[in-house]
């Protein structure tokens, strides 16, 4: 077969300047690889498209790309949609406001021609098949004192502008200096702003924001600065002199709620909806929602606005419970706006995430606040602080949750410093920012996050990312009542549970044991396992299950809950929980194996103890027992994806105190042939086609001969020389018809499970790299398309132009007369994902002829 390669999407050369330059300070957002020199000369414009740089940006609610004209003037500006021309040669306010929209960074007569150059590049950061950043840099002169200027601006895919000043001198220059930004066209103009002396501010729907710098020489005051243009939904800007965007942050910001200052606006979760568990009640349906203009939300009821102070003694004597975002006097009605926004992120026709999103300033000192509540189905819930100015109050900030009614008060928490933890059964959770008080200490979350995951004992645990794996069952079910140091033994029979392993089939009265230190025993009892795993016991004793045998203390709780995920008379699946914590240290650990009736197992493990410190011995793994051969312990967080082929007995061995590095991942053993296991890892969240990050997911959109594969690995075995079909359904969430798609073929199993996130879109999660993500490994050996995307999405792979759209179906008559296993996951045009492309993951399914 004839491989060849296909063009890549952007060759730029990156140059630097040459001859010498006064030492000066670059800015702290500075892009030093400024790309290409344009050839501008003296008042000319370069002629480009936004398709052409394979760009789009978003300015004053309007979409710039494809054949949309971007234009650049050697004078120090942009023109977006057409062109202004060069601009030559003092800028006024009045030309600002007029014509296309402009961006100016420095908009001044400056002649690139013989002593310099304007230079454009453009950066694909997240890998995807778009570039998320187009940066444009003048290094020339100014016209008349022919001294050196060198400043750019920097266009995020998301709206975000950055300037930023390496060096200028505007001495005995006669013209005047405009920096600013405009959708002009006949805009309002609002006068000129002390830009260093504003910043931070917020504009609240403002658009035209610029400091006109008089002649002559203009004293332009930022040089080694930058100034930052951060979007707010509602046609103005965040001004800030930089990004703080924390890692968890969802663009899009919804519905603005009209929010007056000391407002409320109250809803239903079924408007939106919406479930949430919380605590023992669970919101739905009539469940009120009450959102404050001042930075929280309550549940169940409305605790009012509660102006102007976040107070610990409100907190948990107000009647219903309460999740601060930030809790202080902000004022929406005098810049910015409050936002609500509602996710169906695994296509199942019910949201999984409910945002609420103050993007406005405090009251007090009219300083920006950009805070985000993201609620989740599951019950868990992330704070976020993009922008947070809290100085110069005269009232105390309060961020945490509660369940209100009188709940004690178990005093603050310093979050920054104690995270990652467990509240154990604690579900009131606060820490307060006295801002009244001289040399108090400063906010200090802005550009982090809190993740909040229910534990079943009814409070929390605590990190600044979260470490959910990507395979985890909320539903805990029954409590088993047990201490520490014991275990529960019973025929399986009582969970109506029939399950194959190590060659034996257990059901009946077959027991199964439950020690509330990790591990489940098979046809009898191994005891509890106190106090530390030994591998001589693992392998000789019965058969053991263990996600985590190690010392731990049940100040949480363990859980047993049972589902029939196939409609039949009998369970399909048997879920165990641990969620509690190590004996010695007393550190978080929430550890789940799902047990399913074909044979597969799925241990999880959502919060650990990152560095194991004083932790006894720990193992993870599988063994028969009874002196069953095996291979020694397997570092399987380095091997999987691996086949076993016929070895029954799989495990790591963590002598204390070394680290457990399994926190948010899913280890799934599934059966193979000849009695062994293939053992995969799942390390990313499912597309938005193949919906779900459950055990057995929704929105199967490919399948080979009519199956999408066997529960987890998705395996559909067929015949040697029995023709295979393969078929790509139209896209859940639209279009319905004519979506255009991508598919890889990899050769082999699965191998280093990767997540495509351009421009921080979750686009799913794929379970081997694709070209997208050079230089990752193993690449695909066969790439078929829609003939119209981009042929990035193939780029170094052999290309097929496929059918023009899904749905599609297509057969490969003689089959495959030799073994042979390949995988195939593709990307979807899907109207209903929740990123800007539209694209989603599809699921991904194994063809094995043995």
């Amino acid at each position: 077969m004839l491989y060849r390669s296909v063009g890549v999407l952007i060759a730029t050369s990156l140059l630097t300047l040459t001859g010498p330059r006064p030492a000066t300070a670059e800015p702290p957002i500075w892009e030093g690889r400024i790309g290409t020199p344009l050839g501008l000369t003296d008042d000319s414009t370069y002629e480009t498209t936004f398709g052409a740089q394979l760009f789009t940006f978003k300015f004053e609610g309007a979409t710039y790309s494809g054949a949309s004209v971007l234009s650049i003037s050697s004078n120090g500006f942009l023109s977006l949609g057409g062109s202004n021309g060069d601009g030559c040669c003092s800028p006024n306010p009045i030309n600002l406001v007029s014509g296309f929209p402009r961006i100016a960074p420095l908009w001044v007569d400056l002649i690139p021609n013989g002593t310099g150059d304007v230079y454009l590049n453009t950066f694909n950061d997240s890998a995807g098949p778009f570039n998320d950043r187009l940066v444009i840099t003048w290094a020339t002169v100014t016209f008349l004192n022919r001294l050196p200027v060198l400043f750019q601006v920097q266009l995020k895919s998301d709206g975000t502008i950055i300037f930023g000043y390496d060096r200028y001198d505007f001495t005995g220059n006669a013209d005047n200096v405009i920096v600013g930004v405009s959708p002009s066209n006949g805009a309002a103009d609002p006068g000129s702003l002390d830009l260093s002396a504003s910043i931070p501010f917020h504009s609240d729907a403002r658009s035209t924001i610029y400091e006109l710098f008089s002649a002559p020489s203009p004293a332009v005051d930022l040089d080694q600065t930058n100034v930052v243009f951060s979007p707010n939904n509602i046609g103005g800007f965040r001004v800030t002199r930089q990004l703080c965007r924390p890692p968890i942050w969802q663009d899009g910001y919804g519905l603005p709620l009209h929010l007056a200052d000391d407002g409320t606006y109250e809803t239903t979760f079924g408007a939106w909806n919406f479930v949430f568990p919380f605590r023992l009640d669970t919101y739905v349906g009539a469940s009120p929602l009450s959102v404050s203009a001042n930075g929280f939300v309550s549940l169940g009821g409305s605790n009012g606005n509660d102006c102007c102070s976040g107070n610990p003694a409100v907190l948990v004597g107000d009647p219903f419970p309460r999740i601060a975002a930030l809790w202080q006097d902000l004022n929406p009605t005098f810049a910015g706006e409050v936002f609500m926004n509602a996710y169906d992120d695994d296509g199942d026709a019910v949201n999984d995430r409910l945002v609420v999103t103050w993007d406005t300033v405090f009251f007090q000192n009219r300083k920006p606040v950009a805070v985000q509540l993201q609620l989740r189905k599951d019950g868990s819930f992330s704070l976020g602080w993009q922008c947070v100015f809290g100085t110069g109050l005269v009232s105390d900030i309060l961020v945490g949750v509660s369940p209100g009614g009188g709940a004690p008060d178990p005093g603050p928490v310093d979050f920054s410093a104690a995270i990652p933890f467990s509240s154990n059964g604690e579900s009131t959770l606060y820490e307060v920012y006295p801002q009244m008080n001289p040399g108090s200490p400063p906010f200090d979350l802005s550009g982090k996050n809190l993740v909040f995951e229910r534990s079943g004992s009814g409070g929390f645990v605590v990190t600044s990312a979260g470490c959910q794996p990507p395979i985890w069952e909320s539903r805990f079910g029954a409590d088993l009542g047990l201490t520490d140091d014991s275990d529960v033994t019973v025929p399986i029979s009582t969970y109506g549970f029939t399950f194959p392993f190590g060659g034996t089939t257990y059901s009946g009265s077959s027991l199964i044991s439950i020690s509330s230190n990790g591990f489940v025993t098979l046809g009898g009892t191994n005891g509890n396992g106190c106090c530390s795993a030994i591998e001589l016991d693992f392998l000789s004793a019965l058969p053991r299950i263990a996600p985590l045998w190690v010392d731990l203390l049940p100040r949480g709780h363990i859980y047993v809950h049972q589902f029939d995920d196939w409609g039949g008379p009998e369970t399909d699946r048997l879920v165990i929980t641990w969620d509690t914590v190590f004996f010695q240290n007393r550190q978080p650990a929430t550890i789940q194996l799902q047990l399913l009736s074909t044979g597969t197992m799925v241990m999880s493990y959502r919060c650990l103890d990152l560095d194991g410190s004083g932790l006894g011995d720990a193992l993870t793994g599988i063994t028969p027992g009874s002196g069953a051969g095996h291979l020694g312990s397997t570092d399987l967080s380095r091997a999987v994806p691996f086949d076993s082929f016929g070895e029954r007995t799989i495990y790591e061995f963590f002598p204390g105190p070394r680290s457990i590095d399994l926190a948010g991942k899913s280890l799934v053993f599934e059966p193979s042939g000849g009695g062994g296991y293939h053992v995969g890892t799942i390390e990313c969240a499912a597309g938005t086609v193949n919906a779900s990050p459950a055990v057995l997911g929704t929105r199967d959109v490919l399948r080979a001969n009519g199956s999408a594969g066997s529960p987890v690995a998705r395996v559909v075995t067929v015949a040697r020389s029995t023709p295979i079909t393969v078929s790509l359904s139209a896209a859940p969430e639209g279009p319905a018809a004519n979506a255009l798609y991508a598919l890889w073929v990899w050769s082999g199993s699965t191998f280093h499970p990767s997540e495509y996130r351009p421009s921080r879109n979750r686009i799913g999660c794929f379970v081997n790299p694709i070209p997208l993500m050079l230089p990752s490994q193993p690449q695909p050996i066969l790439c078929l398309q829609s003939p119209t995307l981009p042929t990035a999405l193939c780029r170094g792979v052999h290309t097929m132009t496929g059918p023009a759209f899904a749905p599609w179906s297509l057969t490969l008559a003689p089959g495959f007369s030799r073994r042979t296993r390949l995988t195939i996951q593709g990307l979807l045009k899907d109207n209903g994902g929740a990123n800007v492309s539209r694209l989603s993951a599809t699921n991904a399914i194994v063809i094995d002829v043995p």
